[in-house]
């Protein structure tokens, strides 16, 4: 297995438009073969998992919402032609809108469109998910149920995969799947991307938190790396699978949650079932949204 690296330092915010060309500039001829992507609307069938299984009623069965960000050239009809999958979780108070995958103008849509049609970002499905697995979730709710928070792993592995899996061209193993998330999202990542899915899902992307003591709640205590990893090797005892890359990013002047990041980035340095590993502290930032822009500007070009 190659040795886990950490790229740690202070990054000035200008490299994040590198991929990056505000609206409304002149157009140049790089401009022009920029290629947009298609964005969908989806609803899937899942239930409340935060109910008991011999208490579900009606009511707790229905149909969630998703955006999909699907790369130039898709063709939902040649399915000898498939994508890897990438996943984005949104945080507390936020919902599946928060990345702005519905709005072709939005700037994580620009910068999908000119990395991908730079060949700096892999062509691949990008699928934004409101990630409370209650019936509080919306439709374009704001989340802030904790139980529906940390049931979101059942409802990624038993629903929001398959579904994607049966109703798009995507590749097929672990090692086409990626997940990321900004502050509560960053955390279920971790909790429930690699603590959970493991077995479905090799690249990790967290920007602005890290596991907590009591999962979902940022007030808790910073769990201990160790205790998080012994966790992880209880669970998938199986070596062969691998973090082919984990990605932190989290604000300089975040004070509530850069101590725990900090943590986390030696830890996960040196845990040999990483692969490879990047950690950046994003100067004069604190917990906001131009640190989870810089996180997934860096994180995409990592994967697959």
């Amino acid at each position: 297995m190659k040795k886990a690296k950490i790229f740690a330092g202070l990054l000035l915010m200008t490299q994040v438009l590198f991929f990056f060309s505000c609206a409304g500039s002149n157009t140049t001829t790089e401009e022009k073969e920029v290629k947009p992507g298609e964005l969908l609307n989806i609803y899937y069938p899942t239930k409340d998992y935060t109910v008991p299984e011999g208490s579900l009623t009606d009511e707790d069965y229905y149909e969630k919402h998703a955006n999909v960000y699907l790369p130039a050239g898709y063709d939902k009809d040649n399915k000898s032609k498939k994508y890897p999958l990438v996943i984005l979780l949104h945080g507390m108070g936020c919902n599946e809108n928060t990345w702005g995958l519905q709005d072709p103008d939005s700037p994580v849509t620009k910068f999908l469109d000119k990395g991908i049609s730079s060949g700096k970002i892999k062509k691949c499905i990008i699928v934004s998910a409101d990630g409370i697995a209650d019936k509080s979730w919306g439709p374009d709710g704001w989340a802030n149920s904790l139980s529906g928070c940390n049931a979101f792993g059942q409802e990624l592995r038993n629903d929001l995969l398959p579904y994607l899996k049966n109703n798009f061209n995507i590749l097929d193993g672990r090692e086409n799947v990626a997940l990321a998330g900004f502050s509560m999202g960053a955390e279920q990542t971790m909790n429930l991307g690699i603590g959970e899915c493991l077995d479905l899902i090799a690249y990790f992307g967290a920007f602005g938190a890290c596991p907590h003591a009591k999962k979902g709640d940022p007030d808790s205590d910073t769990l201990d790396p160790a205790i998080y990893i012994n966790e992880v090797e209880n669970r998938f005892s199986d070596n062969e699978l691998t973090i082919r890359q984990l990605y932190i990013a989290v604000g300089a002047d975040d004070n509530q949650f850069r101590p725990g990041c900090e943590a986390y980035s030696q830890a996960m340095a040196t845990w040999n079932r990483v692969e490879h590993f990047g950690y950046d502290a994003v100067e004069g930032k604190q917990h906001e949204w131009d640190v989870w822009f810089f996180g997934l500007t860096h994180f995409m070009p990592l994967v697959f």
